[in-house]
């Protein structure tokens, strides 16, 4: 059930609300009425239920603004983003439209005298709908910060035993089920997914039920649908599942075949099935790239030729995550494309090989991953912050580094660098560490100047954006303060191109 709550001293008011919309109902949910009749009341109900989607909110209650100070109460006191409010007023005179659109954050404006019963049913379908969608967001948004971790977690690991003991513990870490059981198999040098050879060389891991699964009743219940899906499962590995069943299947160059098939009781969200296809793409090439590890270690060849596809995942993923990063913050995810495509610039300026640049370009994107540790009204607020709101922050630079610092992947570990560095200052003033000088990592460095060169150019919640001659002079007026010499010289020297990614890349 939708919770709705109605603010008004008028208890006829409460009785119309109720009748008019008993019936309405949104993706087979209904509503709850909650009622208020004064600001006070309110208060202790935001406060008691923190799940309530829609408010129908009076202006005029124990004093003549009490509505509008309740609306700054729940914005600002309770930190409360998600909850849709819709203004009702009789006497509109004491809160105009136009002033309390502009200054207050509600979501509808409504004068009572006006307001029919169609009228009313629209406004709040539309307000539970925009409820429905932010709490979907937040979800989306901690489901994918526990698969990055997860994902973190597995390519720590070395021995695939390990991994695959973890797997299905880590996938319930961000999808909701309750009873699964997963096969994982690495193969080597064959040419076709045979069952078979394949179940020669499986892992079997259970959760509920499953738990205690054994290969004989796997053949007994199972086998049909496994060699369903691996008879339907196209050479280029793609996710062939049916509703309650997933496989994941990839080929390594070096001769190792491997798939993942997963069975739920459950039937999964697309949104959760992609997280868990994702995730499981990286699995499975941790176990082979370790198996390739050690058969190269035996024969003493290709010592450090690279799993390709692993680079490729890992860069599909910062990427994505960059980009959920962005519209948390409500900007774009050009940002995180202009910020990347700008450091590489300046590492082509002064040298950096293209090995490097790549690592660069790739980790750039990572610099603010940590926001999504942070609650939204902090990075959303318009105003200035609070010192202590400004503490609150500050901390994303480290919950960054946290989530990158155990991986042994280098693309990574330049990602935990990157997060934690990117607010250190030439001259010491910055944070977390307070680093000066070269004890700040180039790519740090780097992605200090770029990232506040991209800030001041474009709008934010909190300013509008800046000239880029305005930008260009603040950025050589912090010269040896906030940056490093060297690397001001060669963003004046590259400002062209600068200026063409950020016309090339618009917000």
């Amino acid at each position: 059930m939708y919770k709705v709550l109605i603010v008004d001293d008028e208890k006829t008011i409460h009785t119309v609300t109720k009748m008019v919309l008993s019936k309405l109902t949104l993706g087979g949910k209904g509503l709850a009425f909650l009622s208020a009749y004064s600001a006070v009341e309110a208060k202790q109900m935001m406060r008691d239920y923190e799940d309530i989607a829609v408010i129908l909110l009076d202006v005029v209650m124990e004093e003549e603004d009490s509505g509008l100070k309740l609306v700054k109460y729940i914005r600002e006191e309770l930190k409360n983003v998600n909850v849709r409010i819709i203004l009702r007023t009789g006497q509109p005179g004491y809160a105009p439209q136009k002033e309390v659109i502009m200054n207050y954050d509600i979501n509808d404006y409504k004068e009572k005298n006006l307001l029919t019963s169609s009228q009313l049913y629209i406004s709040v379908i539309t307000a539970l709908r925009s409820y429905r969608d932010l709490e979907e967001l937040d979800s989306r948004q901690d489901k994918l910060f526990r698969a990055l971790e997860a994902t973190s977690r597995v390519l720590s690991m070395d021995e695939p035993d390990e991994i695959a003991r973890e797997y299905l513990k880590q996938i319930q870490q961000f999808a909701m089920f309750t009873n699964a059981f997963a096969i994982i198999t690495t193969s080597l040098n064959i040419t076709a997914f045979e069952y078979e050879d394949l179940m020669a060389h499986c892992k079997i891991s259970g959760i509920g039920k499953y738990e205690n699964v054994s290969e004989n009743e796997l053949d007994e219940v199972y086998l049909s649908g496994v060699k369903e899906c691996l008879w339907h499962c196209d050479e280029s590995g793609r996710n062939c599942g049916l509703p309650n069943e997933l496989l994941v299947a990839v080929n390594h160059k070096d001769g190792y075949n491997g798939l993942i098939y997963l069975y739920f009781d459950e039937v999964l969200s697309v949104h959760d099935r992609n997280l868990i296809e994702l995730y499981s793409r990286n699995v499975l090439m941790a176990v082979q790239n370790t198996l390739v590890n050690k058969e190269i270690l035996e024969k003493q060849i290709e010592i450090n030729d690279k799993n390709v596809e692993i680079i490729e995942t890992q860069q599909e993923m910062v990427l994505k995550l960059g980009e959920v990063v962005e519209y948390k913050s409500r900007g774009t995810a050009n940002h995180i494309n202009r910020v990347a495509e700008m450091a590489v610039v300046i590492g082509e300026e002064i040298g950096l090989s293209k090995e490097a640049c790549d690592l660069l370009r790739f980790s750039a994107p990572m610099h603010d991953v940590g926001k999504l540790g942070i609650e939204d009204q902090l990075l959303n607020k318009p105003g200035k912050l609070t010192e202590s709101e400004y503490e609150v922050v500050k901390r994303h630079s480290k919950i960054g580094y946290d989530l990158f610092k155990n991986s042994k992947r280098e693309l990574l570990q330049v990602c935990a660098v990157v997060a934690l560095q990117h607010h250190e200052r030439w001259d010491g003033n910055g944070y977390p560490n307070g680093l000066k000088g070269d004890h700040i990592h180039l790519f740090g460095r780097i992605v200090a100047l770029v990232d506040v060169f991209d800030a001041l150019t474009h709008d934010r919640v909190y300013k509008a954006a800046w000239s880029v001659d305005e930008a260009t002079d603040y950025i050589i007026s912090e010269k040896g303060t906030y940056f490093d010499p060297e690397l001001v010289e060669a963003f004046i020297k590259a400002l062209p191109r600068l200026k063409a990614i950020l016309e090339a890349l618009p917000a």
